[in-house]
């Protein structure tokens, strides 16, 4: 097995004849810093219930969506935006519940070590923090 890098692609060779050729992208890396300062300015963290934590885990797994999401809206967590009108699971939240949508795979990862978040910040990236852990979520914009 070899590798052959050209200035914008990366081919591997195997050793049966067979190869694999993918262009690479020029992207540059996000500025984090000021990613998280702008997310985290007046940021206003709730704490994150048991119960929210559970709905969550439950929905990812009833979405038959190839790209799972979570749909927040008036009181409710939804696997689809239209909610169970639009042919989607509903779990009914306690308390206030901004809008927003995020990835269900992600936004359960993220629930698996935080602690508090601040989901008003929907649409821009949300902060959330656990333990010595500080970090943002970007939410699903349709």
């Amino acid at each position: 097995t070899s590798l052959q890098v050209g200035k914008d692609t990366i081919t591997i060779h195997y050793e049966d004849g067979k190869w694999i050729k993918s262009p690479l992208l020029g992207l540059d890396w996000p500025n984090v810093r000021e990613m998280m300062a702008i997310a985290w300015q007046g940021a206003q963290l709730t704490t994150i219930t048991e119960n929210f934590k559970k709905a969550c885990a439950k929905l990812v797994k009833l979405s038959e969506d190839e790209l799972p999401r979570i749909h927040f809206r008036d009181g409710e967590l939804s696997t689809r935006a239209g909610g169970q009108a639009d042919g989607g699971a509903v779990i009914e939240i306690a308390g206030e519940l901004p809008q927003g949508c995020y990835n269900a795979k992600l936004l359960n990862v993220m629930l698996s070590s935080a602690e508090l978040v601040d989901f008003t910040k929907y649409p821009l990236p949300i902060p959330f923090a656990g333990g010595n852990l500080r970090g943002l979520l970007m939410g699903v914009v349709r």
